[in-house]
């Protein structure tokens, strides 16, 4: 029976293993809350060679493209200054993929801040990196666009997971939120693909079924859990997660109200906890920009400009701009990078 999670801790990266795994264990979060409030601890966090520790990301975003058929209402999308709209092409994902399958990536998702079905060129996508010998990928879909052709390339290719997004358990609840969404297509497609890799009596892909926790849904979590329950096998996962919204406020947030001074200088005594992010994933955007955070707007590049067509993988996961951003996120001086200074998603990332 499929594993029944009712609040996600940490984002779905940390929930990988990978070489940073036990950040996302309650415990060791607060031990390392504990520790960073020693100033030594921090000073020694800053100088360590993180690039030479970790020398590859643990996960690696790759964004087929940031359109999407959907307008939801809770989508970041809509409530952050968003990028230019488009598609990557089919030779700089090849490219990407060559470089990925001789650096010791654990995990490569193939989603941004879009709807990756809408690549026209989909099903090569995940043909060309199954043969580069790429069977890590993973897939965060509303699975709206989910045809009985891009079952079989998901089956066919080896897909390590696939998330579906799925608010409600009602036309009425589900229509309102992802609007422009069907909600009975939407179950009839998902439906079919669990039905497709059961006849096959594989366990890839593992499947996941993703709510969000928000108030037009709280009332219909338990009937989520019963209409999936039965469908899904040992390795699949129901997570429901917590609203983040640019308005909500977090953990991360309350402590940084109560360290930081009204002229947002960190106090004597003060510090701010660094965005585990910033040493567990690398992105790619579309257009084949970098990105290190989870920002959706042109921020998420933190001011450093760098490209994949000027920088290999490695050569960005190293670069000596993106040392200097996390030895002030370990020195506790977070605030000191312009991006970094109000952002909303420490609910997530932070130690």
């Amino acid at each position: 029976m499929a594993k029944y999670a009712t609040g996600i801790a940490t984002d779905f990266l940390a929930r990988r293993k990978d070489a940073l795994r036990l950040l996302r264990h309650a415990k060791v979060r607060a031990w390392g809350r504990a520790a960073f409030k020693i100033g030594p601890v921090r000073r020694i966090a800053s100088l360590l060679p993180w690039h030479r520790l970790i020398p590859f990301p643990p996960h690696l975003s790759v964004e087929l493209t940031n359109r999407c058929n959907l307008k939801c209402r809770m989508c970041v999308r809509y409530h952050a200054k968003t990028r230019d709209l488009g598609t990557m092409e089919f030779d700089l994902f090849r490219r990407i993929m060559d470089d990925a399958a001789h650096s010791p990536a654990c995990d490569v998702l193939l989603t941004g801040f879009g709807e990756p079905l809408l690549h026209p060129r989909f099903d090569q996508c995940l043909e060309y990196a199954a043969s580069r010998g790429i069977d890590t990928m993973r897939i965060i879909t509303s699975a709206t666009l989910l045809t009985a052709d891009r079952t079989e390339a998901i089956l066919a290719t080896g897909v390590k997971s696939v998330h579906f997004s799925i608010d409600g358990d009602s036309s009425e609840t589900y229509n309102n939120i992802r609007v422009g969404g069907d909600f009975d297509r939407t179950i009839e497609n998902v439906t079919h693909f669990l039905a497709e890799r059961s006849k096959r009596c594989r366990p890839r892909p593992q499947v996941v079924l993703r709510t969000i926790l928000m108030p037009e849904t709280e009332h219909e979590i338990e009937s989520i859990r019963r209409r999936w329950q039965a469908m899904l096998s040992d390795q699949d996962e129901i997570w429901v997660q917590p609203l983040l919204s640019p308005d909500a406020e977090n953990r991360a947030q309350r402590e940084d109200q109560d360290t930081m001074r009204g002229n947002g200088r960190v106090s004597g005594s003060g510090f701010l906890y660094p965005c585990t992010i910033l040493w567990k994933r690398l992105g790619i955007r579309w257009n084949g920009d970098y990105d290190f955070c989870c920002a959706a707007g042109n921020r998420s590049d933190l001011g450093l400009g760098l490209r994949f067509q000027e920088l290999s993988l490695r050569q960005a996961w190293t670069h000596e701009g993106l040392n200097r951003i996390r030895r002030l996120h370990a020195l506790g001086r977070r605030q000191e990078v312009r991006t970094c200074r109000d952002c909303g998603n420490l609910s997530f990332n932070a130690l």
